[in-house]
């Protein structure tokens, strides 16, 4: 179920009927923080890489992504991070922030960091249609709609970025006596 809303969000219909000029496997990389990873908690690319979409062609994911990161550390670390990746991707997902919310910095000095990985991201694979989630997290989430305002605003002022999954739509819906699902969600 948790797969299945989580597609719903990230392809919306008006991304979804652009159709794809090519045969091959479509590359997705997941960017961003623990909830990118893959292990119990980052599984966003497993219901991907068993389905197909778009034509039929099928999805073929990889991670980049670091346990505890905020939009801070990756602004210091994507450039030399992306220097070594060869791969040519079709989709990026983005998926950062529940880490920044613990204590949420000053609006410009958070959409600075994270337009500033935005930009490294669309300058890196200037093609990739760019995917931004909207982050949650248990306990914090008045500053969670506060920093999903600002990737609104970051997304608004970026014609190749995509808002992507919201994840206040699945993960505050998710089951009490679940015990993790992101990596950070705890009840």
């Amino acid at each position: 179920m948790l797969a299945l809303l989580l597609l719903a969000q990230m392809w919306n219909p008006s991304v979804r009927s652009a159709p794809l000029t090519h045969n091959a496997p479509t590359q997705l990389l997941t960017f961003g923080d623990s909830k990118s990873m893959n292990g119990a908690g980052g599984n966003v690319c497993r219901p991907l890489e068993s389905l197909t979409y778009w034509e039929a062609h099928p999805v073929t994911c990889t991670r980049l992504a670091k346990s505890g990161y905020t939009a801070a550390l990756w602004q210091a670390d994507i450039d030399a991070d992306l220097a070594g990746i060869a791969t040519v991707y079709a989709d990026i997902l983005v998926n950062l922030g529940a880490n920044d919310v613990v204590v949420l910095p000053a609006e410009a000095t958070w959409k600075a960091n994270m337009g500033y990985v935005l930009d490294a991201l669309h300058a890196w694979r200037p093609v990739a249609r760019i995917f931004v989630a909207r982050v949650w997290r248990t306990a914090e989430v008045a500053d969670c709609d506060t920093l999903d305002g600002w990737i609104g605003d970051l997304v608004a002022t970026r014609p190749w970025a995509i808002l992507g999954v919201d994840e206040r739509t699945f993960l505050e819906a998710v089951s009490t006596d679940v015990a993790s699902v992101s990596g950070v969600l705890t009840r």
